[in-house]
């Protein structure tokens, strides 16, 4: 059985397998997901995002966007899946 949203195929059985990815993830990182949840109730319209990447050698690459109000919708939108879903 695929589940079909929005153009993407999701198998039930990667799902399975992404959950416990996940979780091993979550136990690995464990301040991530309060800082996720901090930052998102902070998340709206004219926001910054910014993401910093430095590998071993200490090389660095940066981004950031604005976040615009359909940002904002989509990535709440994200959040409330991936609960539903994991």
């Amino acid at each position: 059985m695929i589940i079909r949203r929005k153009n993407m195929d999701i198998s039930p059985i990667k799902l399975m397998q992404m959950k416990g990815k996940l979780n091993r993830f979550q136990n690995a990182h464990p301040k991530l997901v309060p800082f996720l949840n901090a930052a998102s109730a902070r998340m709206e319209e004219g926001s910054i995002f910014a993401i910093t990447v430095t590998s071993p050698d200490g090389s660095k690459i940066e981004t950031n966007l604005k976040l615009s109000k359909e940002d904002v919708e989509f990535l709440k939108e994200a959040a409330e899946l991936s609960r539903g879903t994991f």
